[in-house]
C-alpha cells in the first residue's frame, strides 16, 4: 500500500509494507492539488497489475519539486505509457537527481 501523509508543510509518499512504513519521496502539500487531479486517490495498491500507476505516482513525488509548470507535467504523465513511467521509475531510483534532471529536460517540465 502507497499513501500521502501530511506532516507540517510536506506530503510525503509512504510505501507501508508489513506494518511498517517508509518514506519514498516528498513534495510540498501544495502540490497536493495536483495529486489528486492525477491520482485521484490518497492510497494505492502497490501491486504488480498497479505498477504503472505506482510508476507515475513515484515520478510526480520526485519532479514536481524541481517543475516549473505542474499543470505539464500532470499532462504529461497522464498521457505517458505505462512502459515508459516504469523505465523512469526505475532509472530515478537507480541513478536519482541526475535522471530527475534528464527527465526534466527531456520532457521540459
Amino acid at each position: 500500500m502507497i499513501k500521502i501523509v501530511f506532516r507540517g508543510k510536506r506530503a510525503y509518499l509512504v510505501q507501508i509494507l508489513r506494518g511498517k512504513s517508509s518514506k519514498v519521496a516528498s513534495f510540498s502539500a501544495e502540490g497536493y492539488k495536483w495529486w489528486r487531479d492525477l491520482m485521484g486517490t490518497d492510497e494505492l495498491d502497490d501491486s504488480f497489475a498497479n505498477w504503472p500507476r505506482v510508476a507515475k505516482a513515484y515520478i510526480f513525488a520526485k519532479v514536481y519539486p524541481y517543475t516549473s509548470s505542474p499543470h505539464k507535467l500532470v499532462t504529461l504523465l497522464k498521457e505517458m505509457e505505462d512502459f515508459e513511467a516504469v523505465y523512469w521509475m526505475h532509472t530515478m531510483q537507480r541513478f536519482g537527481q541526475r535522471a530527475v534532471y534528464a527527465f526534466k529536460r527531456l520532457f521540459g517540465v
